[in-house]
């Protein structure tokens, strides 16, 4: 049993020193050369865009499962898909939003509007946490189908304690 031992352990110091006289002979990171093989450089332009994530009102299937309602006030807010558009609606002052997607800090965001009718108050886009507590809302005032005001608010734990309007 100890002659088993012993000559286990030897081949096994044996390998290890071999081992080490293969490391000695590989280059060093200092000898090692590159070569720069890309010549082209990637510019994006907006042709070019890859979309994280997106709500295009038509090219949904089902508006609840896909873009579920986000209940940020004591008032509904209802939503359809008319027309390949997106309606929203309510008999009393609400608010609410639609979840679209994660956030990318390195992304951009466009939001856009065919049209609004009467006095439709404001629409926008909103980055919150998942508790809804912190949020930064940037939002159009439409009144007659015309742009007339731009709201940003920003909510830190639950308060809001920036608002600002542009008229």
């Amino acid at each position: 049993m100890k002659l088993m031992v012993l000559i286990t352990t030897t081949a096994a110091f044996s390998a290890v020193c071999f081992d080490h006289v293969q490391v000695q002979n590989i280059l060093s990171p200092l000898d090692i050369q590159f070569r720069r093989q890309a010549v082209r450089r990637l510019v994006f332009g907006h042709e070019d865009a890859i979309p994280l994530s997106m709500l295009k009102p038509g090219k949904i299937v089902k508006l609840d499962i896909e873009h579920p309602s986000i209940k940020v006030s004591d008032g509904t807010t209802s939503y359809k898909v008319d027309k390949g558009m997106l309606a929203a609606s309510a008999s009393e002052t609400s608010e609410s939003a639609l979840w679209v997607g994660g956030f990318n800090p390195y992304g951009t965001y466009d939001v856009s509007f065919a049209a609004s009718e009467g006095n439709s108050g404001y629409a926008g886009i909103e980055f919150a946490t998942p508790d809804n507590k912190n949020r930064l809302a940037v939002m159009a005032g439409f009144k007659e189908n015309e742009c007339t005001s731009i709201l940003w608010r920003i909510v830190v734990g639950g308060i809001t304690p920036m608002m600002i309007m542009d008229t």
